[in-house]
C-alpha cells in the first residue's frame, strides 16, 4: 500500500513539472515564413526570447559562430518573458543553417538562412579569403590573402587576422584600377606560428564605405591549422623556408628571418648572392635571398636551412663565386660605348652650356633696360658663345647668334630690326620692347 501511495506522489510531481514548461523561441526582424534571406556584410537581426528561471544573458551561442559572425545585445525582461537581441552576418553565401540553442531545460528551433552575395550599386560583391596552409611547421611562414573588387566610389578599411601565439605582419596593400567603374583591394599577410599544436586564424573584418559612410561590414570563416613541432636539433638561427628555382637558375630561398641575418649566412659560406626584405629593408621581417654562381645541395657545408616541405635540413654550397661573366661583359660593353658617345659629343656640349649661361645673362640685362641705348649696349658688349670679340652691330649679333647654335625665331628678328630703328631715332622703344625682347630669345 506504502509503494502505491509513492507511485502516485511521483506521477503527480512529475506531471506538476511538465505543466510548468520552459520556452525558448527565435524571432527574425523583419518576420517571414520558410528560409530567412540574408546578404554578405549585412547583419540579420535575430531575437531570443526565454520563459524561466534561468538568465538569457548566459545563453551560449558558440554553435552560430562557426558560419555566422554574432554581435550580441543585453537581455530585457517584459513580464515573464526574457528578450535578447543578436545581430549575425553570415560568413560566406550559400544555405546555411542556425543550429538549437539551449538554456535552462528549454529549447530554441534551428533556423536556415539562404546568405546571398552582396550587390552595392549594381556590380556583385565577392571577397575572396585564403589561406595558403592548413598544417605547418613552426616559424613556416603562412600567407593569408584578402581580395575584392568594388566600385571607384567605394574603399575598403580592414582589421587585419589574429593568430595566437604567432607573429603577424602585414604586406603593403595593393590597389589596381580595372576599368572606369571598378577597383580591386588585395591585402595580404605573413602568418608565422611560434607553438606547436591545434591553432585557428581569425579572419581579417573588411569594412566597405561609400563616400565615407559604412555600409557594411564582412566577416569571413575562421581558418584551423595544425602547427607541427620542429625537430629538436633545429636551432632557433636555422632559416625556415623553401627553395624555389632550378639548377640553371639563380634559387630563391623564402624564409621568415631578418635580412641582415640571412646576408651575414650568405657570406659566411661563401655563397654569392643577394638579399630583398619584401616588407621593408630595415626590420625585414620577410627576407628573401637570390643565390647567384654555382651551387649543390648534395655538399654538407654551405647556407643551412630547414625545407618544410621535405621535413628536414638542406644546405646550398658554392661551387662558382664568381658571378656571371654576361653580366660583367654587358656593363663593360655598355660603359664603353657611353665613354665614346661623351668623347665625340664634348665640343658640342660645352657650347650647349656656354650658350646657356649667355642667354641668362644677356636675359637678366635686357629685363633692367628702360629704352633703346641700353637694350643695344646689352646685345654689343659682351661676345658671343666660341666668339673671342663682340659683335659691332645688331645685324652681326643676329649672325653670331644663330651660328653659336641658338637659332632665334622670327619674333626675335623682328623684334631685333625694330631695336635697331629705334637706335636711329625712326621708332619707340621702352621697357616693355625690352621684356618682350628678352622673352623670344
Amino acid at each position: 500500500m506504502v509503494r502505491v501511495i509513492l507511485l502516485a506522489m511521483l506521477w503527480l510531481t512529475g506531471s506538476a513539472a511538465l505543466g510548468s514548461e520552459y520556452r525558448l523561441w527565435l524571432s527574425v526582424s523583419p518576420s517571414g515564413s520558410g528560409v530567412v534571406q540574408a546578404e554578405l556584410g549585412m547583419p540579420l537581426t535575430v531575437w531570443l526570447h526565454y520563459q524561466g528561471p534561468a538568465d538569457l544573458d548566459r545563453i551560449r551561442t558558440d554553435p552560430w559562430e562557426r558560419e555566422f559572425f554574432v554581435d550580441r545585445g543585453y537581455a530585457k525582461r517584459q513580464a515573464n518573458t526574457q528578450q535578447l537581441r543578436l545581430r549575425v552576418t553570415p560568413r560566406r553565401t550559400g544555405e546555411l543553417d542556425l543550429p538549437a540553442l539551449r538554456l535552462g531545460g528549454a529549447q530554441s528551433q534551428p533556423l536556415r538562412v539562404q546568405a546571398e552575395p552582396a550587390r552595392e550599386a549594381g556590380q556583385q560583391l565577392t571577397p575572396t579569403w585564403r589561406v595558403s596552409h592548413s598544417q605547418a611547421w613552426q616559424g613556416e611562414e603562412i600567407r593569408a590573402v584578402l581580395a575584392l573588387t568594388i566600385p571607384r566610389a567605394a574603399r575598403l578599411t580592414v582589421v587585419p587576422p589574429v593568430m595566437t601565439d604567432a607573429r603577424v605582419d602585414a604586406l603593403p596593400p595593393r590597389v589596381r584600377r580595372l576599368d572606369d567603374q571598378r577597383v580591386e583591394y588585395h591585402f595580404a599577410w605573413l602568418l608565422r606560428p611560434r607553438a606547436a599544436g591545434q591553432t585557428v586564424i581569425n579572419a581579417p573584418v573588411l569594412r566597405y564605405l561609400h563616400e565615407g559612410v559604412p555600409r557594411r561590414r564582412f566577416h569571413f570563416p575562421d581558418h584551423r591549422v595544425n602547427v607541427r613541432a620542429l625537430p629538436a636539433y633545429v636551432t632557433p638561427t636555422v632559416p625556415i623556408g623553401a627553395l624555389s628555382g632550378g639548377q640553371n637558375g639563380a634559387p630563391i630561398i623564402a624564409i621568415g628571418v631578418p635580412a641582415p641575418q640571412l646576408l651575414a649566412a650568405l657570406q659566411r659560406t661563401g655563397l654569392q648572392g643577394s638579399v630583398a626584405a619584401t616588407r621593408d629593408g630595415n626590420t625585414g621581417t620577410h627576407s628573401q635571398a637570390r643565390v647567384h654562381g654555382g651551387w649543390s645541395e648534395q655538399q654538407p657545408q654551405g647556407l643551412v636551412y630547414f625545407d618544410p616541405t621535405a621535413g628536414r635540413l638542406r644546405a646550398l654550397h658554392p661551387t662558382s663565386p664568381a658571378a656571371p661573366w654576361p653580366v660583367w661583359l654587358s656593363a663593360g660593353v655598355a660603359i664603353m660605348i657611353g665613354g665614346v658617345w661623351l668623347f665625340s659629343a664634348r665640343h658640342r656640349l660645352i657650347r650647349r652650356w656656354q650658350l646657356l649661361h649667355y642667354r641668362r645673362r644677356l636675359t637678366r640685362r635686357l629685363w633692367q633696360a628702360a629704352d633703346a641705348r641700353a637694350a643695344i649696349a646689352a646685345l654689343l658688349e659682351e661676345p658671343l658663345p666660341g666668339a673671342s670679340q663682340a659683335p659691332r652691330t645688331l645685324g652681326d649679333w643676329l649672325t653670331g647668334y644663330a651660328a653659336a647654335g641658338a637659332r632665334p625665331p622670327a619674333t626675335s628678328r623682328t623684334a631685333v630690326q625694330a631695336l635697331m630703328h629705334a637706335g636711329y631715332g625712326f621708332g619707340s622703344w621702352d621697357r616693355t620692347r625690352s621684356h618682350n625682347l628678352a622673352k623670344t630669345l
